[in-house]
């Protein structure tokens, strides 16, 4: 993924230290595992940047409301403004989708897009 944010900007977006696969590795080289909680809603996400690999799981109490994973994601970028944090995962344009949109602040949030214009 170019771009990639730093590990503090990653530790801002999920309100947390992420769990590793493996200690000793660099982050864009290993598994992360971020869990963001906000009100009911529990958000699970695992990402490999190397690999281009996103899985997200959404909870609300005990019930799954969706279990998804992207692939070819080449990019991601991290946007704060007053009351509102997203991440934006770009795709290559041979892809269909082209970008996908993660809120997590107010609220957490999934948008997709085969529209570039959500691009910087």
């Amino acid at each position: 993924m170019n771009p990639f944010p730093k590990e503090h900007e990653l530790i801002g977006l999920f309100e947390s230290e992420p769990r590793v696969l493996d200690e000793a590795t660099p982050w864009f080289y290993n598994s992360l595992f971020f869990t963001l909680i906000r009100d009911q809603d529990r958000l699970e996400c695992s990402l490999e940047p190397a690999h281009g690999v996103l899985s997200l799981t959404l909870k609300t109490g005990d019930r799954i409301l969706y279990e998804l994973t992207f692939e070819n994601i080449i990019g991601m970028e991290i946007e704060r403004g007053t009351g509102k944090e997203q991440a934006t995962f770009l795709f290559s344009d041979e892809d269909t989708m082209k970008t996908l949109l993660l809120e997590t602040r107010p609220a957490i949030c999934l948008r997709t897009t085969n529209d570039n214009s959500f691009r910087k």
